[in-house]
């Protein structure tokens, strides 16, 4: 991590945000930023800013990235952060610390300058409950402009968290904040059940999605309840947290979705079947597969093609007989992703193993061979003898062969 001496003017090769009125922004100061072979004062500090740093540095990071920084002190066990925290003082001086710093002030005994502390200490009023419901900065207390109006979840080894996205006026930068759930997952739940039968159906959307998150196996039956509510949006929010659960209850809704699409578009009804237990998911396909709209049959060529797997192989040879050639296509390119690399070249129109793919019931001849052969710079024998194995299995029709 990069040495900068406090209070020296923080530079972010990123922009910073601007307010709504597009005034710039006030300077940032560095705090923190540690390095062996710098010197940095040391001192005692109060109980109440060690613990309000811990919150802001756990519950108020930003300009998150990839790259964690590591503590380049002596450990016996790396000490890793990433991220920064913005704090501002009474007369609106902005400081920029990097997550490191609680460390640094827990365990190796820096002091950071007084304008730091009298920053954090300026919120240490504000509770972490009371930030979270009315959408205030963690840092500087101000409201949150709110970007996303709706809650954001991430799961993670220690459980679900909340997170609400914005832009805060007083620190100036893009925020994303994150906090526990109120009471728990079992209480959201709980809260959530009971949103599901109200009368707005804003309220009944953010019900259902705040459930796929929550992993509530037990909302299943209320959630298949909203699949015939008359609002399109609870009927949609309804099927994705059936899906999120992974619920075959989400299959029914979801054929019929990509026969008629309605509350969900197309290509996105493929992904979520092809996320769902392959098992219920192809025997419900039997049908779209023989659908007389070539688009639905499209559509579920495409499903078997992102399962995968022996179980589609007897669907898609079927499809290979299609009255439709862009539908031989592309089931004969799902079915070639279980040959050899070099087979597979030989069943591309380019031969290089990528769409378009021939049409397994066109007839191939001495022209394709002699072609093929210089494409693939192989003997023209070696094309044959390869093409020749391959043929019977997906009943390619050779016209050399009928000569004979």
């Amino acid at each position: 991590m990069a040495w900068f001496a406090d209070l020296s003017p923080y530079e972010n090769p990123k922009r910073e945000a601007e307010d709504d009125t597009s005034a710039p922004a006030p300077p940032i100061l560095n705090i923190g930023w540690l390095e062996p072979g710098h010197s940095f004062p040391v001192g005692s500090v109060s109980t109440a800013f060690l613990v309000r740093l811990a919150v802001l540095v756990t519950r108020a990071r930003t300009v998150l990235s990839r790259r964690n920084h590591t503590c380049a002190f002596v450990h016996k066990k790396p000490i890793i952060g990433t991220g920064e925290i913005r704090v501002v003082g009474d007369d609106r001086t902005r400081f920029a610390a990097p997550v490191m710093i609680h460390h640094y002030v827990a365990e190796h005994g820096y002091r950071p300058p007084d304008a730091f502390i009298a920053a954090v200490l300026r919120t240490s009023g504000l509770s972490w409950e009371r930030a979270y419901e009315e959408d205030l900065c963690a840092s500087c207390g101000l409201a949150l402009q709110i970007k996303k109006k709706h809650k954001v979840y991430r799961e993670d080894e220690t459980g679900i968290e909340s997170f609400v996205q914005g832009f805060c006026g007083g620190c100036g930068v893009s925020y994303q904040r994150r906090a526990p759930l109120p009471g728990g997952e079992r209480v959201a739940i709980l809260r959530a059940l009971e949103q599901l039968r109200a009368p707005d159906p804003d309220t009944r959307i953010e019900a259902a999605t705040d459930l796929s998150y929550l992993r509530g196996q037990d909302s299943i039956p209320q959630l298949v309840a909203l699949l015939h509510d008359a609002h399109t949006g609870v009927r949609r929010a309804a099927i994705m947290a059936l899906v999120k659960l992974k619920a075959d209850e989400a299959i029914v809704p979801l054929i019929e979705n990509l026969e008629r699409p309605n509350e969900i578009p197309l290509d996105a009804t493929v992904r979520l079947l092809a996320g769902l237990g392959a098992g219920a998911v192809l025997r419900a396909l039997v049908a779209p597969l023989r659908h007389t709209d070539t688009a639905v049959r499209s559509a579920a060529v495409e499903v078997l093609e992102r399962i995968g797997g022996e179980a589609i192989e007897a669907l898609l040879m079927e499809r290979l007989d299609d009255p439709d050639p862009s539908i031989r296509r592309q089931a004969l390119r799902a079915l070639s992703g279980r040959v050899e690399r070099w087979e597979r070249r030989l069943l591309s129109e380019d031969y290089d193993g990528a769409a378009p793919f021939i049409d397994p019931r066109a007839p191939l001849d001495d022209a394709w061979l002699s072609q093929a052969a210089s494409r693939m710079q192989v003997p023209i024998e070696e094309v044959r003898g390869r093409v020749e194995a391959l043929a019977p299995r997906f009943g390619i029709p050779l016209r050399w062969r009928d000569r004979g």
